[in-house]
């Protein structure tokens, strides 16, 4: 939906009829016909100049937002009018419309990602894939918050010219992980939590072969990362910190309950289970360790 740039109205309320409502008459004034003012002041704006910040600190940043490929397309409009690529470019628009620098830079990378796409004919995803349908936020996520799927399409975000040393063929083949519907129904990445099983992948030579020649699922694949470690100690973090919680409010326990004395039952049990192998597991590493070494 291409944003209007015909001319602009920003309509007030005569200042005597609006100060002499109250909360009762707004009411009545919205059920009334007869009560419906008859003048009203109109400021015509010719060019979209005289209003472009108004449009982004209403529709960027406002209450009523437009949906993320028109903000996109407002916030690029505004940046090729800057006529400078650096980065303090982000933070000057988004002064100008009351946002954040890093949200600008953000949307502006998934919205020049889009423009190669659509000049690309959508990769041959043309039948289900427009400008209407697009996930703007799919591109924008992996390409700002993925640094190892970014550097395999060659594109650098922390660049002023992000795309100027784009690898067309990998990035090719990104937008069709992200977007082509598979025989399974979806894509092969699926939703935007995978997004961060194709960063460890891409990083894991036996995982990367996996996915991209053999057709592992990205699951399948990512199992063949240290990802399974990083989640473990993730669940661990969080276990420790509930329990150091739960220990800090200990002494104003009441009336605890047999099912209470179950549960750190089964908690014991569990850190036996976790701990033993993990004690296994660094021995054996240590011992296959020691053996190639020698």
């Amino acid at each position: 939906m291409q944003n209007k740039q015909a001319d602009f109205k920003i309509i007030l309320l005569k200042t005597e009829f609006f100060h002499s409502l109250t909360i009762r008459a707004i009411s009545e004034t919205a059920i009334t016909k007869n009560n419906i003012p008859t003048d009203i002041w109109v400021y015509k704006c010719v060019d979209r100049n005289e209003v472009q910040n108004y449009l982004g600190f209403r529709h960027v940043s406002g209450v009523k937002q437009w949906p993320l490929i028109s903000k996109a397309r407002y916030l690029y409009d505004l940046f090729v009018k800057k006529n400078r690529f650096e980065y303090e470019v982000y933070k000057e628009i988004a002064r100008e419309i009351g946002s954040k620098g890093n949200y600008v830079r953000k949307l502006l990378i998934g919205y020049q990602a889009f423009q190669i796409v659509r000049t690309r004919n959508w990769f041959g995803m043309g039948e289900y894939l427009n400008e209407e349908s697009f996930d703007l936020s799919l591109i924008s996520d992996v390409l700002n918050g993925q640094s190892i799927v970014a550097e395999y399409a060659g594109i650098d975000v922390n660049s002023e010219k992000p795309f100027a040393s784009i690898n067309q063929e990998n990035f090719e083949q990104l937008t069709k992980w992200l977007y082509q519907i598979t025989e399974t129904g979806r894509t092969r990445i699926g939703d935007n939590r995978n997004l961060r099983l194709l960063n460890k992948i891409l990083q894991n030579e036996e995982a990367k072969k996996a996915f991209i020649e053999d057709g592992k699922s990205i699951t399948e694949a990512a199992e063949l990362t240290d990802l399974s470690d990083e989640n473990i100690r993730f669940y661990l973090g969080e276990a420790i910190s509930n329990l150091n919680e739960a220990q800090k409010l200990i002494h104003k326990a009441k009336a605890p309950t047999k099912k209470d004395e179950d549960l750190l039952e089964e908690i014991s049990n569990s850190v036996d289970v976790i701990a033993s192998h993990i004690r296994k597991t660094i021995r054996q590493n240590k011992f296959k360790y020691q053996n190639i070494e020698e």
